[in-house]
């Protein structure tokens, strides 16, 4: 299990380098990884949470791992998309903080080949969807930065639930001659 979660860490850490204009290869990458890892994690977790259950109320057990599991992920998911959203925004207002026709940075590439280009949209459509077009490639840049520092935020959580694996224990073999009885034919 604990290589699983250092497989998981490796693909998150793998994903904080996404950019917006990267090829195919680091998703494919960083997906096959993940996968991996967190088949390593959640086989054997599932293996040390049944391997002590009595074969009678290893239905019951199945549906409440089930059920903690699925609402585990829920409140994860939610959390990462408050986190995304937030830092979305935060993102958003840091980097538009830096956008005027009096900054030298900015007034540099209208000068260039882009700004040729959203020159020429201002005199056809106006001045408003030049800066509609700025907001957006803005925007595009800071859910980019948001989603990579969620990435990083996942990385550290499954990188501080390695010391947490370390807390489970093989589970104790039947001594030799006593078996279960199968859970079809339990009393």
């Amino acid at each position: 299990m604990i290589t699983g979660l250092l497989f998981t860490s490796w693909s998150l850490y793998i994903m904080t380098g996404f950019g917006p204009q990267m090829n195919a290869t680091p998703i494919i990458v960083s997906g096959f990884i993940q996968g991996l890892g967190l088949g390593l994690v959640f086989v054997p977790l599932s293996t040390v949470a049944f391997a002590t259950i009595a074969p009678q109320f290893r239905g019951d057990a199945t549906a409440l791992f089930s059920l903690v599991r699925n609402i585990g992920s829920s409140i994860g998911i939610s959390i990462v998309t408050l986190l995304l959203t937030r830092n979305t925004q935060i993102s958003h207002t840091e980097l538009v903080a830096n956008i005027s026709l009096y900054d030298p940075n900015f007034s540099g590439m209208m000068s260039g080949a882009g700004g040729a280009m959203l020159q020429s949209m201002t005199a056809q459509h106006g001045e408003g969807a030049f800066w509609a077009v700025v907001n957006q490639i803005v925007t595009a840049q800071a859910a980019m930065v948001a989603y990579v520092d969620d990435f990083e935020a996942l990385m550290w959580i499954t990188l501080a639930a390695l010391p947490l694996a370390l807390l489970l224990r093989r589970p104790v073999a039947a001594p030799p001659g006593v078996s279960t009885p199968p859970a079809a034919h339990a009393d």
